[in-house]
């Protein structure tokens, strides 16, 4: 992979924080020597001035109180470690042992007034609540601050009232969101989230991962709230996989968007429907073509498939479906108890039809060993990594 760059691997760990920056790229006679719409430095920015907004930066403390006796520290919010992404990453295992707790960092000279040492567990406290990090010394953290972090325990409970632990350690718990306090440019409370778009119980491609229809409502419930649109990716937990027909059922929920395929034809042919409430149908059904909603035609409404749509639609209206469901889902049950006190296997797992363990292995990654480990005698499953899963056919 460096050979392109002309670099050995030894090379690229002596630069700074590991980068490569590519020299052809940077040359000025092909290139403005700044990234700005006039090619040089500018203190005040022509983009933010275009936008309608101040072209001079500013910082300002209002989003947090003055220090007092009660609360002597200034706080300093969303920080992250080199081996994470925001939030992210948490779940990797090789991330984890280089950074596995949340950090809160303070000057030593900070830490000696208040006699505390490094490796200490300390709550960080406001008016909003509190959180608990592992402190760490570091010099670059200003006298009379607190530097913490976003976090959360992808391995601990989910549910809503701990939310992963993130509610006990995530920094982000001490910081107030009224918008009036946000930069109306780059405020994350002022901007206007058009959608969330999730597989509903089990997310598929995140490893299988399976929450309850509770959490479910509650994401329903807050993006009414925020004026959002609430879209329903049942593609793979369609037509009963999850208990229901729809997942969405079981959390007493109707999607503003509903995606469903696979299951309609019951696997024979390809198609595909989405379905939307009238809100949204409505916002463009017009003559004007600024307002229309264009898609492309060249497999809508494919003739043999939605004869194979129609065929299998009439199997579930006339045949017992739903009990051969039903049967299935208990076999499922039955013959995952063994697994669940099996040392080789963590997490086991059901949602309706779907099952789902994983292989307790120090190799990791898609090309780990279950790849391979099935195809060899003779069964064909397409297992995610170290996770095994088992779904209903759709047809």
């Amino acid at each position: 992979m460096l050979t392109p760059a002309g670099l050995t691997f030894e090379e690229l760990s002596t630069r700074p924080q590991n980068w490569f920056i590519d020299a052809a790229k940077q040359d000025p006679s092909t290139r403005p020597a700044y990234g700005t719409q006039s090619g040089h430095i500018e203190l005040a920015s022509s983009i933010m001035k275009d936008c309608g907004y101040d072209p001079l930066p500013n910082f300002f403390f209002d989003n947090w109180p003055e220090s007092t006796d009660e609360f002597p520290l200034r706080p300093m919010s969303g920080a992250t470690e080199i081996t994470m992404t925001h939030q992210g990453h948490r779940q990797i295992a090789s991330l984890r042992k280089r950074h596995p707790n949340p950090t809160a960092k303070l000057n030593p000279a900070t830490a000696a007034e208040l006699d505390l040492k490094s490796g200490d567990w300390i709550w960080i406290i406001s008016a909003l609540g509190r959180v608990l990090q592992q402190l760490e010394f570091s010099e670059a953290t200003p006298i009379g601050a607190v530097d913490a972090e976003r976090w959360w325990y992808p391995e601990r409970d989910g549910d809503d009232a701990t939310l992963y632990d993130a509610l006990s350690t995530n920094v982000n718990v001490l910081t107030r969101d009224d918008p009036s306090l946000c930069d109306p440019a780059f405020g994350t409370w002022p901007l206007q989230v058009a959608a969330l778009l999730i597989e509903p119980l089990v997310l598929g491609g995140g490893g299988m991962r399976m929450y309850p229809p509770h959490l479910l409502t509650k994401m329903k419930h807050i993006c009414e709230a925020r004026g959002s649109l609430f879209i329903a990716d049942e593609v793979m937990t369609g037509w009963e996989r999850t208990g229901s027909l729809f997942a969405c059922e079981q959390a007493s929920i109707t999607p503003d968007i509903l995606c469903l395929s696979k299951g309609i034809t019951g696997g024979a042919l390809p198609l595909a429907v989405t379905f939307c409430s009238s809100a949204i149908f409505d916002a463009h059904l017009s003559i004007d073509r600024s307002r229309t909603f264009f898609h492309s035609s060249s497999y809508t409404a494919n003739p043999i498939a939605c004869a194979a749509a129609l065929a299998n639609l009439n199997i579930w209206q006339n045949e017992p479906v739903r009990a051969r469901i039903a049967s299935l889902q208990r076999m499922h049950r039955e013959r995952l108890t063994p697994f669940r006190s099996d040392k080789r296997f963590t997490g086991v797992r059901q949602t309706g039809t779907i099952v789902a363990l994983d292989l307790t292995a120090s190799i990791v990654g898609y090309r780990a060993a279950p790849s391979r480990l099935f195809p060899e005698r003779e069964c064909l499953i397409r297992p995610l990594g170290n996770t095994i899963y088992l779904r209903r056919l759709i047809a």
